[in-house]
């Protein structure tokens, strides 16, 4: 897919396997946004997370091609298996980035 947006008013949760967009994903939720699969989250473009809770997107087969912005209320952990780029970070807890 090419550009992707989720707003969501509970968690955003990648539970299918492998998730592929090939321009910016942005992702808004009252919630946590977590992964629960072996799958990866691969985006070619830009990342923006914005939560009033958790960011939990920890398999080191994640790809972020672009720049990663984050906004949570509270602890954040971000994996990639490549170089990662960041952008604006707010956290209400601590803020990981595993590259």
């Amino acid at each position: 897919m090419n550009n992707l947006s989720i707003n969501s008013n509970d968690q955003v949760r990648f539970i299918l396997g492998n998730t592929t967009v090939s321009g910016n994903l942005d992702i808004t939720s009252i919630s946590d946004i977590s992964q629960v699969a072996n799958g990866y989250l691969s985006v070619a473009g830009n990342a923006t997370f914005q939560t009033g809770g958790s960011i939990a997107l920890n398999f080191y087969t994640n790809q972020f091609g672009g720049l990663i912005t984050s906004n949570s209320g509270w602890n954040a952990v971000i994996a990639s298996n490549q170089n990662t780029t960041l952008g604006n970070i707010v956290s209400g807890g601590s803020f990981e980035v595993q590259s």
